[in-house]
């Protein structure tokens, strides 16, 4: 089996992605790419879950990337972003994201170094998109935290240990599907669930 963490990375670095802006720490209408590919699957269920939630306060990212660390950014009042396989990639994100202020920036490399890293009690959304060896790991502790909104990508591709995530019978789940690259949602927030539910989002 190829290595699922260079491959992760190199979904990142292809020549062909598109940044998106942000800036300041104000909420930013951030346009989705022109055309759906299969590294971005992860970006029309973000918006959605920021149309319907409004601007959050705190949001943690596990691995940045140019679909979501710009979202985020523009969605929250502070979003803390921890790249995990790079740190060439990690200064192009200061480069694009360093003048937002309400963005904080870790490196820690590896699956699990970022354990080593204080973060806040309350996270209100949690988006999982890292190190292929850690994903389940840093679900489970965004459930130990009690995060009423996870996000993770890539859930279709089994490499990734799916299996590893805790069953949590306060998180309710949905898996969309439409597109190759999957995206799950586990979230204890009723209402959001019931807001995707009743739209028939997959």
């Amino acid at each position: 089996m190829a290595d699922l963490s260079v491959i992760n990375f190199l979904k990142k670095i292809l020549p062909w992605q598109q940044s998106v802006k942000t800036g300041g720490g104000k909420a930013l209408d951030v346009p989705p790419p022109a055309a759906v590919d299969l590294y971005s699957t992860h970006q029309e269920y973000l918006r959605e879950i920021f149309a319907f939630k409004g601007r959050l306060p705190l949001v943690l990212e596990f691995g940045t990337g140019h679909y979501s660390t710009g979202l985020l950014i523009g969605n929250s009042d502070k979003c803390i972003s921890i790249e995990m396989q790079s740190a060439d990639w990690h200064g192009r994100m200061l480069e694009k994201f360093s003048k937002s202020e309400n963005w904080e920036p870790y490196l820690s490399i590896g699956p699990m170094k970022w354990t080593g890293i204080v973060l806040p009690e309350t996270i209100h959304l949690g988006f999982v998109d890292g190190h292929g060896e850690s994903r389940p790991e840093c679900i489970n502790y965004l459930m130990g935290k009690g995060c009423p909104i996870i996000v993770s990508h890539d859930t279709e591709e089994p490499g990734y240990g799916w299996g590893r995530v805790n069953e949590n019978n306060s998180y309710m789940k949905i898996v969309f599907s439409k597109h190759p690259n999957w995206t799950t949602l586990w979230t204890t927030d009723a209402l959001l669930f019931d807001h995707f539910t009743g739209k028939k989002i997959r």
